[in-house]
């Protein structure tokens, strides 16, 4: 079962094959990129685990979240399960 390991440190565990956790693993560092930009930018930090529900929802509504850099979430690639953040 491949693994992605994300910027914060979460280990994600997904079904397919290595190369289409590694699409989806360019995918999710893309949108994490684009949510600590914007939140950066909008004066809120850039600790993602401190921002509220209503700052994730307004991120997550921005085109450069659902589609961060153009890219198009694999849909091949299904998470099935992540272990705790490191630290």
């Amino acid at each position: 079962m491949p693994k992605i390991e994300l910027p914060n440190g979460t280990t994600v565990f997904t079904h397919g094959t290595q190369a289409e956790a590694d699409r989806q693993k360019k995918f999710l560092e893309a949108r994490y990129a684009f949510s600590k930009k914007y939140a950066k930018e909008k004066g809120w930090g850039e600790d993602l685990d401190k921002l509220s529900l209503d700052q994730i929802f307004e991120i997550r509504k921005q085109a450069g979240w659902q589609s961060p850099d153009g890219l198009v979430e694999p849909d091949a690639v299904h998470v099935v399960g992540s272990a705790p953040r490191k630290g």
